[in-house]
């Protein structure tokens, strides 16, 4: 399993890096160099957020007709709020807004990727990030064999699948399959047709749709792109050291408010783990988001692997920094028009909803499906991360099918630093699954 981090944030920073060392080396003056690059930077900030107008930084309401069709879903809602006695999780509320049949943001058909939708991710900004990754994948199949397969979780616009596949072609490292496990209708139309009008016959065959993992033992690549931040995701806050669940209720005039309610044994478990984990209570007041489903949900999507690597990009940050102090209220926010705000429950099924990626538990959870933590980079050191390491083996007998084991706290870690030195995520607290511990407190 390989992780990588910063979709945009840690791509920046390391051209940044970049520009730095070469306005150093080229100048012979470091000042000047730092100059330089606080001047980009500042340029790069104003073309994103331009202070000179605050209105610009608003997203514009909605069309009469785009209100209507968040309006329909908001009432769907309520009235699923006032049959579960006036509160829904707000990681309920995420799901419906994101998935609901037809109305949800990624089930309906609004353009949701590039300059006319919501958010731009890096395979619509050019072929070079999938390029890149596709030599990852390139390392595994071929080491694997002609029987190898890919499967990639939410395809996006099909951007991706098409710089992939036409790379692999290129590298003789075609898959036997390439399977896009896409629940949107919506996009699964538009991947297809995109892909039909950009891929040879004999390249197009081989892509296929899926409403289910692979149910079958299978050979491959798992593949996922800014897949787990969009995951609904409980909160959390604390009162009088107590652990409470962020819920979604209606105020008088049936206007969204949230609500907290005393959490359940799984989330006050999770939280227990991450303040043991990190060594620190959380305070009174504190709010953030946790996914303690996140051991099963990666289970399901390995489904049968036996062989290969799952590969997943995002932005986040480790254990230890996603839960700092100053970090009070957590990473939701909400995207639309190209705006980022904090205004989550407004319109729903019109705007994305996305929270960080604690990448500490996504190791924990992969290493607890029985891989081996083999990398953690930022995207801007994937392509030097790219060394011909053959594809690791499940480790069968430490992943128990429907038991949802997760790696035991205090367990040996897995390769505590990267090939690079750099620790990995939560600073070694990536343990090694040992069989026979049973479920830890999560």
């Amino acid at each position: 399993m390989q992780v990588v981090q910063g979709e945009v944030v840690a791509g920046a920073m390391q051209a940044a890096r970049d520009r730095r060392a070469d306005a150093a080396g080229g100048a012979g003056d470091q000042g000047d160099g730092t100059v330089r690059v606080m001047r980009d930077l500042a340029r790069l900030c104003w073309s994103l957020s331009p202070h000179d107008d605050p209105d610009a930084r608003r997203p514009a309401a909605p069309d009469p007709l785009a209100q209507q069709h968040s309006e329909t879903l908001a009432a769907h809602i309520r009235a699923e709020i006032a049959a579960s006695a006036g509160a829904i999780p707000f990681s309920r509320f995420m799901e419906l807004c994101l998935y609901a049949p037809g109305f949800g943001y990624y089930s309906a058909g609004s353009t949701k990727f590039g300059a006319a939708g919501d958010f731009v991710t890096a395979p619509e900004q050019g072929r070079l990030f999938a390029a890149t990754a596709s030599g990852v994948l390139a390392i595994a199949l071929q080491a694997l064999g002609p029987h190898a397969r890919v499967l990639e979780l939410g395809g996006g616009s099909g951007a991706f699948a098409e710089v992939a596949l036409k790379r692999l072609l290129q590298l003789d490292a075609l898959p036997d399959r390439y399977a896009i496990l896409e629940p949107s209708a919506d996009l699964r139309e538009r991947q297809r047709e995109h892909l039909a009008r950009t891929l040879t016959p004999p390249v197009f065959d081989l892509v296929e749709w899926l409403d289910r993992p692979f149910e079958d033992d299978w050979d491959g690549v798992l593949f996922a792109n800014e897949v787990i931040d969009a995951l609904p995701t409980p909160r959390f806050t604390l009162r009088d050291g107590e652990v409470f669940e962020e819920h979604v209720a209606l105020d008088g005039e049936g206007r969204f408010i949230r609500v907290d309610r005393p959490a359940d044994a799984l989330l006050a478990a999770a939280v227990r783990h991450v303040e043991q984990a990190t060594g620190t209570p959380f305070a009174d007041g504190y709010r953030s988001e946790l996914l303690p489903q996140l051991p099963y949900w990666v289970q399901a999507v390995a489904g049968g692997l036996r062989s290969g690597a799952m590969l997943f990009l995002d932005y986040g940050y480790p254990r230890r920094e996603y839960y700092l102090p100053q970090r009070s209220d957590g990473t939701l926010r909400a995207f639309y028009r190209q705006h980022m705000h904090e205004d989550v429950l407004r319109w729903p099924g019109l705007q994305d909803l996305t929270a960080s990626v604690d990448f500490t538990a996504l190791a924990e959870a992969g290493t607890g499906a029985g891989f081996d933590l083999t990398g953690y980079c930022s995207q801007g050191q994937l392509p030097a991360r790219q060394r011909h390491r053959p594809p690791a083996r499940r480790r069968r007998g430490t992943y128990r099918r429907g038991r949802g084991d997760a790696p035991a706290p205090g367990a040996q870690a897995a390769d505590p630093a990267g090939a690079d030195g750099r620790a990995l995520p939560g600073d070694g607290l990536c343990p090694r699954y040992r069989p026979g511990r049973g479920v830890p407190a999560r």
